[in-house]
């Protein structure tokens, strides 16, 4: 877990079994180095099976990214 916010997993199946996943940070307050709201979302690691990748399957967890963003009332993202 990182300081100061909320860490949410998101993890992609295929056939019952883990394929993939994103592991999303939610800061809250500003950030000291960009432009960001007060509430603001980092993708801090993603990673999907070798045999799977050209699958989409990343595509699908960043979309997943950003619907959970969107729930939560988060307008800004940022990928390191």
């Amino acid at each position: 877990m990182l300081a100061g916010g909320e860490d949410v997993v998101l993890i992609a199946e295929r056939d019952g079994r883990p394929v993939g996943y994103a592991f999303l940070h939610l800061h809250h307050g500003p950030d000291d180095t960009w432009p960001v709201e007060g509430r603001w979302g980092e993708v801090v690691s993603l990673s999907v099976l070798p045999e799977q990748r050209g699958a989409g399957v990343g595509t699908k967890l960043l979309d997943a990214v950003d619907a959970e963003l969107e729930a939560r009332g988060v307008r800004d993202l940022q990928v390191a």
